[in-house]
């Protein structure tokens, strides 16, 4: 038996999905969500997946090496857009202060450089605090772009098909008229031929009575 060419697959396995399918295991699950297995026990400890270590444990946002300039709420939640506008205008007098200080004093410039750079600090602490954030609004930017983008294609494609369907109604009703016509011509000799031939017979007849 030859084998097959390459290239000589068929049109399922030449059709790519924009996802892949679910895995097979996933109809075990159809009558509810005991009906399958259990879930596997979570792995404790440190993960070790595509050659790197992961530690669930790791905090996502690293330690503060400073003070703490930045304020709290009661909820122990943080206002990050607040705190980091009022950090930043904080930064600016700073600055302004450095500056008169390398005039007057230039020996005395690290206790306000050392304010400047707390600052730094706390900023770069407040902008780690909102990257989960950050991430998960992208995500959900991601996804309405791209069903914006899937209902723009769909709309799209029912218009198209609804002027196809216009173009298809209106070429049948021209088929169907000249269709009509034609029959009409093609009775109209017939009927214009067996007259004549009426006429041919009536003087034949006329002199065989004769």
């Amino acid at each position: 038996m030859a084998a097959e060419p390459a290239g000589a697959a068929g049109p399922k396995e030449d059709a790519f999905d924009q996802f892949p399918a679910p895995p097979n295991f996933y109809k075990l699950y159809e009558a509810g969500p005991g009906a399958g297995p259990a879930p596997p026990v979570p792995v404790q400890g440190v993960i070790h997946a595509l050659g790197e270590a992961f530690d669930p444990d790791e905090q996502y946002v690293p330690p503060l090496p400073v003070s703490r300039m930045y304020q709290i709420q009661q909820d122990g939640s943080v206002d990050i857009k607040a705190e980091l506008l009022r950090l930043n205008r904080g930064l600016l007098f700073m600055f302004l202060e450095l500056l008169q200080v390398l005039v007057d004093q230039p020996s005395q410039y690290s206790g306000s450089l050392s304010e400047i750079l707390g600052v730094l600090f706390n900023m770069a602490h407040l902008l780690n605090m909102a990257r989960p954030l950050q991430a998960r609004e992208t995500l959900k930017h991601a996804l309405r772009t791209q069903i914006a983008e899937k209902q723009a294609a769909l709309a799209a494609l029912r218009s198209q098909s609804a002027k196809v369907r216009q173009e298809l109604l209106a070429v049948t009703q021209q088929l169907a008229a000249v269709g009509g016509d034609a029959a009409e011509s093609a009775q109209r000799p017939a009927a214009q031929q067996q007259q004549q031939q009426q006429q041919e017979q009536q003087p034949a007849a006329a002199m065989d009575e004769g």
